[in-house]
């Protein structure tokens, strides 16, 4: 493959540099703004919470702050009603073959009335402590799928751009330690250059902002996971907002002058 022309080396040039003065790339949406209209659907009058009967049980299944999910939780608490916060993995496919992973935060008895509901959705399903703890796992989850992912679309460009076909990367890989369901899932994505459906880059927006405000709020070091989050605003800078979340890949490609594709250029 050529190299890419140069209009494509200014744009980035340009992302790249936003990425490392910390600067918001066009189209970055501030997560507090769909957090708010979370909690606004919940707490504002003739909102869910004010609607609320005694022994009714409340779930979200977005991804919010913590802090804003027990926030909700109190308020319906005063009303009687209760509120698990139950974020879900497992993208499109889990949700069409109902099995999703449900991670709930709250109190047993509410958990066990949402949980024939829970069943339907989903296969593996847990109860991971008070409210705001099924939120601090899918967080984790969201910064460790970003981090492999970086990880996976950095090592197939270099491979690629070091002359191996990148189906024997893979074919290898896939048997090795450096195996994962982001390196299993995105493939695919990669040799078929289709990558305008599935998870949009969008959706993590939000929570790469959320899993590192709740490490600011503990003190916790996240290197890794904040390269993560430069590489989403990477994408946005790049115009892949609405594309899936294999396009990470086009960035890395384009600074290397490859692409990830099978051997010989048919995609």
């Amino acid at each position: 493959m050529d190299r890419p022309d140069e209009r494509e080396e200014e744009e980035l040039a340009e992302l790249q540099e936003r990425s490392l003065e910390g600067t918001p790339p066009p189209g970055w949406r501030p997560a507090q703004e769909t957090v708010e209209a979370v909690e606004q659907v919940y707490l504002d009058d003739g909102g869910l919470v004010q609607a609320g009967r005694s022994g009714q049980v409340l779930v979200d299944h977005g991804t919010i702050g913590v802090k804003d999910a027990r926030r909700i939780a109190e308020a319906a608490a005063a009303r009687g009603v209760s509120f698990l916060d139950a974020p879900i993995s497992g993208g499109v496919a889990g949700a069409v073959g109902g099995t999703l992973t449900i991670m709930a935060g709250g109190e047993q008895a509410a958990f066990d009335k949402a949980l024939p509901v829970f069943q339907a959705e989903g296969s593996n399903i847990k109860l991971c402590g008070p409210v705001g703890t099924g939120t601090v796992v899918k967080l984790v989850n969201q910064l460790m799928l970003l981090v492999n992912m970086a990880g996976v679309v950095e090592g197939m460009t270099l491979g690629v751009k070091a002359g191996v076909d990148p189906q024997v990367i893979y074919d290898l890989l896939s048997t090795s330690f450096a195996r994962s369901g982001m390196l299993e899932r995105n493939f695919p994505f990669f040799m078929q250059r289709k990558f305008d459906s599935g998870t949009n880059i969008s959706l993590y927006i939000k929570d790469t902002a959320l899993y590192q405000q709740l490490a600011q709020d503990l003190g916790v070091a996240i290197g890794a996971g904040d390269l993560a989050a430069d590489r989403i605003k990477e994408a946005v800078s790049a115009g892949l907002t609405d594309w899936d979340l294999a396009s990470l890949v086009i960035p890395r490609e384009r600074q290397a002058g490859v692409e990830v594709k099978p051997a010989g250029g048919a995609a």
